[in-house]
């Protein structure tokens, strides 16, 4: 029972001792009659999964941990594994901690583990901890009147599948295009700078593994910067919850009410930078082992139509052709390992 910490918080028994001394041969030390139970318990499962994306796993190293993840007291367990540097692998569950929290009563257990919640930063994966918080909060939860269909149709639970184009701006602004990101003299700056006239400029970005483009106006030496004609608000840095960031070599991890964000410089090896926005580049979706192939070159494909399936943490991504076309390349092999953002195929779109 994966639950079991809920009934141990709640009874004060250790079950799983009981059950490696019943393994042993010993009798259980209480009957069913015997065991009493005091205030609430709820437990909760903290997993690297995408809830805006259909709960997608999430793969990659854990840059950064706090250590609030460690943190217990006697109304308050976690149960974890995990630490700064700990690898997701496509290749296990996504569970990476259990938050359980007691109190005298539900509304106690809820708010104590909505503050446990509020108070863990996970960089490096993306986790469904805004799910959680937002789960927990629901008036429905709270009343306990849900079913089995309330997440299903209450879709403000999952979140944008987009990342928050402010948070993007600030990003990139603070790690990439910013003077303080480069240092504090003219020749520490890649800024683009010249005598005359408004520097303006074009910066490529992966956000998420999607290609992205921000324009940056400099004056007086500061970049004024725009995505999709959105401009930053200068006041966003303050609004709680706070923007937190962990950079990793050129990668830089953003959190904000537990949303994570990844922002990178692309790469030029068949970068997503270089896609048309056509939907002729097939990528994959996540880490994992490409478990099988549907076409290959030369081959004619209709829009919806299977290419490819790749695997990770027990679940197989089936990969559609958004267009119809003509296979153009196939990149991989069958099981093959790949990382997100890979190209699996290329379509010569049909015009």
């Amino acid at each position: 029972q994966v639950e079991h910490p809920v009934t141990e918080e709640i009874t004060g028994l250790d079950l799983v001792e009981w059950q490696l001394r019943v393994a042993s041969g010993e009798t259980l030390p209480l009957a069913q009659k015997d065991v009493t139970m005091s205030g609430h318990a709820i437990e909760v499962r903290l997993c690297a999964e995408d809830p805006a994306k259909g709960f997608m796993p999430s793969v990659g190293r854990i840059v950064s941990v706090n250590d609030g993840l460690f943190e217990t007291d006697d109304d308050v367990r976690i149960e974890t594994s995990v630490q700064s540097g700990s690898e997701i692998s496509p290749f296990y569950d996504s569970m990476i901690a259990k938050v359980i929290t007691r109190g005298d009563d539900r509304d106690a257990a809820i708010n104590a583990n909505v503050g446990v919640l509020r108070a863990l930063e996970v960089f490096g994966v993306k986790t469904n901890l805004p799910f959680l918080l937002a789960l927990l909060q629901h008036d429905t939860f709270a009343q306990a009147t849900m079913d089995t269909d309330f997440i299903a149709r209450t879709a403000a639970l999952l979140g944008a599948p987009e990342a928050d184009p402010q948070v993007i701006l600030h990003t990139a602004t603070s790690n990439f295009i910013g003077a303080a990101a480069y240092g504090d003299t003219a020749w520490d700056r890649h800024d683009a700078f010249q005598l005359g006239g408004e520097r303006r400029l074009t910066h490529r970005f992966l956000a998420d593994g999607e290609p992205l483009v921000i324009g940056s106006v400099w004056r007086d030496g500061t970049p004024h910067v725009t995505l999709d004609g959105l401009a930053r608000d200068p006041a966003i840095a303050g609004l709680w919850p706070a923007i937190s960031m962990r950079r990793d070599g050129d990668v830089v991890h953003s959190l904000r009410a537990g949303r994570h964000l990844t922002l990178a410089r692309p790469t030029y090896d068949a970068t997503a930078s270089e896609d048309t926005g056509d939907g002729s580049t097939i990528r994959a979706p996540i880490n994992g082992r490409v478990a099988k192939l549907f076409a290959k070159a030369g081959d004619t494909v209709e829009k919806g139509q299977r290419i490819a399936v790749v695997e990770a943490m027990k679940m197989e991504h089936v990969l559609t052709a958004a267009v119809a076309g003509t296979i153009d390349k196939v990149a991989v092999a069958e099981g093959a390992q790949v990382a997100q953002g890979a190209v699996i195929a290329s379509l010569a779109v049909a015009t």
